[in-house]
């Protein structure tokens, strides 16, 4: 059995209202406070710093157990929670910033 396609709803462009263009992800001067802010993230992700910070995160929360040294709970949950966020927020960063060019 072959279920009929039903078309998405497209405006005067032609494309879907659903998703919309992908042509204007990042407006080249940010309008709003937030927009100036959020420019910021992907550089400050990236930065020799933060880097620095999670390389001694990950010694801290991997190396230093391995080698028999006590990390107490709430520092690996607090630690292990920051890398995860700080991963997501770079990796949401990048996919805007390859859809932007």
């Amino acid at each position: 059995m072959q279920e009929a396609s039903i078309p998405a709803e497209q405006d005067e462009v032609g494309a879907s209202t659903l998703v919309g263009p992908t042509t204007d992800l990042a407006a080249d001067r940010p309008k709003s406070r937030l927009d100036r802010i959020l420019q910021w993230v992907p550089r400050i992700l990236s930065s020799k710093p933060h880097v620095i910070v999670l390389m001694g995160l990950g010694i801290y929360l991997v190396v230093l157990p391995v080698l028999g040294v006590k990390v107490s709970a709430d520092a690996e949950l607090i630690g292990g929670n920051y890398t995860n966020v700080t991963s997501d927020v770079s990796a949401e960063a990048q996919l805007v910033s390859l859809a932007c060019g």
